[in-house]
């Protein structure tokens, strides 16, 4: 859960993309370490997939379609038609990304994409608005991947989150469900595997993270969200600095995804080019 919640905050604070986009990023990992969606699963989900937890039901996810290649698609297994648990941490998140999204103008109807995307209408089966495939490669190459490695170099003790794949936060989902004492057999249901997978590959240890017994996993979440928002400090936004033209000077900007050399503030009214010259680190 704090590997969890650390790599989220990498994500939500990038500033070198859209406003809304680092918070789709963040939904599209809730869904995976929250709820145990697969990648492609979590690209699939619909709003009206969503039951949101009350007073006396837990939250559901109904997992039915998935998004791989840039395709709508049936699941992996006849166990992919599953109902995957929502907790009530990640719940209150997605209601946040709705809100952000609906704020931008982003489609948040029950026959939405949870995590949108650029896909085109191919017919009334195929609406479009998921993601496609050149977004799928760089969800994980591009945004996930750094904000892993922003993680282990922030703390030594976490330098295997820079070998993070996007099958990841599943993997944490099902580990740390299994440390809480869940059993093997409700967690493969609610997570659509085997008995025999979860047996074989995932462990039921989670380091010096929570004292033994583990709490429930629930628990692990609002812990591990409590303290990261307490101790972790975002990392300073990316620059670029430019070179004006018609003068001897520097100056620089934040860096936005776009965002082209315009005059610098010294000479915009006389329309004066600039050229990037160097651009800070991430």
């Amino acid at each position: 859960a704090f590997d969890y919640e650390l790599v989220r905050a990498e994500l939500v604070a990038r500033t070198d993309q859209r406003t809304w986009e680092p918070h789709r990023d963040a939904a599209m990992l809730d869904l995976q370490f929250g709820c145990g969606c697969r990648p492609e699963e979590a690209r699939g989900a619909r709003w009206w997939q969503v039951l949101w937890p009350t007073e006396k039901s837990p939250g559901v996810l109904r997992v039915r379609e998935v998004v791989a290649a840039g395709q709508i698609d049936d699941g992996k297994t006849i166990g992919s038609l599953r109902d995957a648990i929502l907790p009530g941490v990640i719940a209150e998140r997605l209601r946040e990304w709705r809100e952000i999204a609906a704020t931008h103008g982003l489609p948040t109807g029950p026959q939405d994409f949870i995590v949108p995307g650029r896909a085109p209408r191919h017919g009334r089966k195929h609406p479009g608005g998921h993601m496609t495939q050149s977004q799928e490669k760089r969800w994980g190459g591009k945004y996930l991947r750094p904000a892993c490695k922003a993680a282990a170099q922030s703390d030594t003790a976490r330098d295997y989150l820079a070998d993070a794949t996007p099958y990841a936060g599943r993997r944490g989902h099902i580990s740390s469900r299994l440390a809480a004492g869940e059993s093997v057999p409700a967690v493969a249901e609610s997570c659509g595997t085997s008995r025999k997978t979860i047996t074989a590959h995932y462990h039921e240890d989670l380091g010096d993270d929570f004292e033994r017994p583990y709490p429930r996993f629930e628990e692990q979440l609002a812990r591990a969200q409590t303290e990261v928002a307490r101790t972790w400090t975002p990392r300073a936004p990316a620059t670029e600095t430019l070179r004006c033209e018609a003068g001897d000077h520097d100056w620089e900007r934040p860096m936005r995804p776009g965002t082209k050399p315009r005059s610098c503030p010294e000479h915009r009214r006389t329309g004066a080019r600039a050229d990037v010259i160097a651009l800070a680190p991430r």
